[in-house]
């Protein structure tokens, strides 16, 4: 058996070292853009020459977002806020509206199994208000005249 073994063991753990080099490969060209930080950080970071946007704001270390040197700070527009389904629903009807409809709606849906729907129903309904910012929403005078 020693003269198959030699005394030197040749081989490597799997997946824990990298035989490439970084030999005979070209990185791409860099350049690198000042950030400066309104806390008084100067940094810089690298990005590709051929980048076609480089950003005017970066986040520092700090936390607080670095503008490129020499650059000026971008507008920043309102951010439009969504809305919500019951926004868009109190933009077309009032609450009172919305429980008329609710109760006509519940009304067909008694009527569909043949009973009457219990006055208590509608009294609680007229009642109770939700517990949301929407409920202040203006009320609409309309006659109900035929």
């Amino acid at each position: 058996m020693n003269a198959i073994f030699d005394g030197n063991l040749r081989g490597s753990r799997l997946g824990m070292v990298s035989y490439e080099n970084d030999g005979n490969i070209d990185l791409a060209a860099r350049q690198a853009v000042r950030f400066d930080c309104p806390n008084g950080h100067e940094f810089y970071v690298p990005f590709a020459i051929e980048a076609e946007e480089v950003p005017d704001v970066w986040g520092c270390r700090c936390g607080i977002d670095a503008l490129r040197h020499n650059a000026s700070w971008p507008d920043k527009s309102p951010v439009k806020v969504g809305r919500s389904h019951w926004d868009m629903i109190l933009e077309r009807r009032t609450v009172a509206d919305l429980e008329d409809l609710f109760l006509e709606r519940l009304g067909l849906l008694y009527e569909s199994r043949g009973t009457t729907m219990p006055i208590s129903v509608e009294t609680a309904v007229r009642k109770q208000r939700p517990a949301s910012p929407h409920t202040a929403a203006p009320a609409r005078v309309e006659s109900r005249s035929a």
